[in-house]
């Protein structure tokens, strides 16, 4: 039996997707896919989407606050970098 908030988010996902345009190469992102919900803390939960083009999307709502806040973190840096190949990370 799917929750309620599961059926919110298969028809966000359904329009979202449905918006597309049928040619794949104009679309710079892809399709969006739901993957997986993680506990945070004792009432809050992350969902994690993942794009066709590798991007994955952490989304946590917490409406204790009127307050919007935007990270990225791109996997770059030291540990990606190639022996004889530093700093092109920075």
């Amino acid at each position: 039996m799917t929750s309620a908030l599961e059926r919110k988010r298969s028809r966000f996902l359904e329009k979202l997707n449905a918006a597309l345009p049928s040619r794949r190469d104009e679309v710079p992102y892809g399709a969006v896919r739901f993957v997986e919900t993680i506990p945070f803390g004792s009432a809050l939960a992350v969902d994690r989407y993942a794009l066709e083009n590798g991007l994955d999307v952490l989304h946590l709502e917490d409406r204790s606050a009127p307050v919007v806040s935007l990270h990225t973190w791109f996997r770059v840096g030291s540990r990606q970098e190639k022996p004889g190949k530093t700093g092109l990370a920075h």
